[in-house]
């Protein structure tokens, strides 16, 4: 029990004010590339600096337990920030839909009237029928020509359930 001790107390007492900068500053760098994708320039940075926060904490008389140790904490922290973060993404995609659909419904409660006007982007080859999607919602669509996967649509009416949409004018 007593080596388990005076194991945690060296690996704590390790760290020098260069490695604790570093560590933190990777760290907080990688937790920001999480949240706010950036395509890849703050993880990147985060994780040169994490490895050399790790890299000066291992010549201050670092051992292969201490390594691990702290790969172990790093990839931990990286962890639970993702699945946060996937967690608080799926929040937003609800509340974006939960708008959307709520607006519809105050607005008319039997079609899906609300949609006219809106733009979005068609999800398949609309031919003579295809999928839209508005706010991360995916429409069952009628067209009455073809419109190319990815182009963005514009509703042009609503009977009943039908939605017929046309092509942008601005393309």
């Amino acid at each position: 029990m007593i080596q388990i001790g005076e194991f945690f107390i060296n690996f704590i007492m390790g760290f020098g004010v260069v490695s604790v900068s570093l560590l933190t500053a990777g760290l907080v760098l990688v937790l920001v590339e999480i949240f706010r994708r950036s395509k890849g320039a703050f993880g990147i940075t985060g994780a040169v600096l994490t490895a050399a926060g790790i890299s000066v904490r291992m010549l201050n008389g670092g051992t292969a337990a201490v390594l691990l140790l702290m790969l172990l904490l790093c990839a931990a922290l990286i962890l639970f920030a993702h699945l946060l973060s996937l967690r608080f993404q799926k929040r937003q995609w609800l509340y974006q839909s939960l708008n959307l659909l709520l607006r519809g419904a105050s607005e008319k409660k039997d079609d899906y009237a609300f949609l006219t006007g809106l733009n979005g982007v068609a999800a398949t080859d609309i031919s003579n029928s295809g999928s839209m999607v508005i706010n991360d919602v995916t429409f069952f669509v009628t067209s009455e020509r073809f419109i190319q996967r990815g182009s963005t649509v514009r509703v042009a009416s609503v009977d009943g359930e039908r939605i017929l949409v046309e092509p942008n004018g601005r393309e």
